[in-house]
Parts: structure tokens; sequence; C-alpha cells
């Protein structure tokens, strides 16, 4: 058992929240690197591509300027999800069920054609998840 310092010493919690923010910069600026090397367009913005039709109006969907792979909402869910682990005791069934609970809202953004899902589960491996470990990116 490793001990963590919660941050709770004052009871604001701050301190586990600042160790989310510090684990994230790191986790998004792999995650922003790996969008500008395998520049792949957003699966709605492949079909205005090869269609000529916007179906952007079905996800209330506006282009953020960047890439689709990897996604960095996953990245952030998915960095939640490890803080927790690392903070807290978490049960093994219980440490399932967070890294379902993360992946089911990463998947969400698959659902409006935002991303693929292949997207996600690389934003699981830049995050650190073991669970991610045999993730290969491929070009």
């Amino acid at each position: 058992n490793k001990k963590v310092d919660r941050g709770f010493i004052d009871g604001t919690g701050i301190g586990l929240y600042l160790r989310y923010l510090n684990r994230l910069k790191d986790s998004l600026e792999e995650t922003f690197d790996a969008k500008y090397f395998f520049a792949a367009l957003r699966p709605l913005e492949q079909l205005l591509t090869t269609t000529g039709v916007d179906f952007s109006y079905m996800a209330d969907y506006v282009h953020p300027g960047h890439n689709r792979y990897p996604a960095g909402h996953a990245t952030k869910f998915y960095e939640a999800a490890d803080t927790a682990l690392d903070t807290f005791k978490i049960e093994s069934g219980d440490r399932v069920n967070l890294i379902y609970a993360a992946y089911v809202v990463a998947m969400g953004r698959s659902g409006i054609l935002v991303h693929l899902p292949e997207d996600n589960i690389a934003s699981g491996y830049l995050a650190d998840l073991p669970e991610f470990n045999n993730w290969k990116a491929k070009k």
C-alpha cells in the first residue's frame, strides 16, 4: 500500500483536483502531439469531404479546429479515473466499474460521429491505464 497525500487536510480537496490537473496536462500534451502526427479527419468532416453533405446538425457540432485521433475528452475522462484509482483505495470490482464508466462516457462522442471508437481507446493508453497497455497506435 502506498500512502498518498489526498490534499484533504484543510477540508477543501483542492490537492486532489490539482493532482488531476497536473496529470491531465501531461496526458493532453501527448494527445495533441498525436493529433498533429496522425492528422485524422473527424467522422463528420470525413462525411462532408466524401459526400458533400453536412451532417453536423445531427450532433449540434462545431468543428474545434483540430483532428480527431486521439480524443481529448476521453483523455480527460480516463485521467480522472486514473487519478481516483491512484488516490483512493478502490476494490478490484469497483476499479472495473470506474474504467467502464469512463469508457461509456468517452464512447458517447463516437455515437454522434465526433470521434471513432479507436480515438477513445487510444486516449486510455495515453492516460496510462494498464487496461489499455496493449493498444498500439496505427497510421
